[in-house]
């Protein structure tokens, strides 16, 4: 975790001193602890570690008034092989950014708790996808990652305000279209109906969209399907034969995941994957603070273990 003592983007209980950890940073450290474990224990890759940046291989999460640039919180990666146009394989490390209190007067909806509870919930999951692959279909990025908040979260229902604007309302759009004044967002209903459908869990998470997630998994000799080829191999007839499978069908015969649409579909650098962005800016360098004050040097709490 890294944070402000001081200045416009220290957390709430912040009181200037450095050898004491404010309870908003508690609180959140443990909450992404509790996520970090959720996720792990239902299947998922843990997020890649990064070495030594930001002090060791941890996943980092930057705290900072983000809120300001209406922003709840975004995810994002400084791993060299974003900047390449073909690594070979997709998975990379990440970082998230959090708002420092998700105050009333920036987030009107919900109490802090809850919108620092699903953001982080919607943001660590980036960074677990990231562990997949950077560079997936945008459209299954963004909404797995809102269908999610909703299996940690269940009584915030924050994702609820994305119905408007999703199948329900939109049915004659393409499920994997992204844009459309956040149409993906609204997909996660699509994921909720798939998992009431196919009901087979794991640490507590239904098995659909981890299944999903291994056949588009881009690490070197991993299956690398795109978006809705992997979607489509994980509800084939026969490939969740019962309550207890997990199972994907296997490519066909003669056939790999991507096929020639994978160079058209990468980017050459990531995508900062956030919630109701109103600013339009590019993916950040790692934040040398949060949210890049130079007030005074972030510090690493000794509370967080996730990642």
């Amino acid at each position: 975790m890294h944070y402000r003592e001081s200045g416009p983007h220290a957390p709430t209980g912040s009181d200037g001193d450095h050898d004491t950890v404010p309870r908003y940073i508690r609180s959140v450290s443990n909450t992404l602890q509790t996520i970090h474990d959720r996720y792990v224990r239902a299947g998922y890759r843990a997020p890649k570690p990064d070495g030594v940046r930001g002090g060791s291989a941890h996943t980092d999460v930057y705290v900072g008034d983000i809120g300001d640039d209406g922003l709840y919180g975004f995810c994002t990666s400084d791993d060299p092989k974003t900047a390449i146009s073909d690594p070979g394989s997709y998975d990379v490390w990440a970082y998230c950014v959090l708002d420092d209190d998700y105050t009333r007067s920036q987030f009107p909806t919900n109490t802090p708790l809850e919108n620092m509870r699903v953001t982080a919930a919607h943001e660590y999951f980036h960074a677990v996808q990231f562990g997949y692959d950077f560079a997936e279909d945008p459209w299954l990025l963004e909404s797995t990652a809102a269908w999610v908040e909703d299996e940690l979260y269940d009584s915030v229902d924050d994702n609820r305000q994305y119905l408007r604007n999703s199948p329900l309302r939109r049915p004659r759009m393409p499920l994997d279209t992204f844009g459309e004044e956040g149409f993906h967002y609204g997909t996660w209903i699509f994921w909720r109906y798939l998992t009431e459908k196919y009901r087979t869990r794991a640490g507590g998470l239904p098995t659909l969209v981890r299944d999903v997630w291994r056949r588009a998994d881009g690490a070197a000799g991993r299956p690398d399907d795109h978006s809705t080829q992997a979607l489509q191999r994980c509800c084939a007839p026969g490939a969740r034969r019962s309550p207890s499978s997990s199972r994907c069908s296997p490519p066909p015969t003669g056939g790999r995941g991507p096929s020639t649409t994978r160079a058209a579909r990468r980017r050459t650098g990531p995508r900062p994957w956030r919630r109701r962005s109103r600013s339009g800016r590019g993916a950040p360098t790692r934040p040398p603070s949060a949210a890049g004050s130079t007030t005074s040097p972030p510090r690493r709490s000794a509370t967080c273990r996730a990642g």
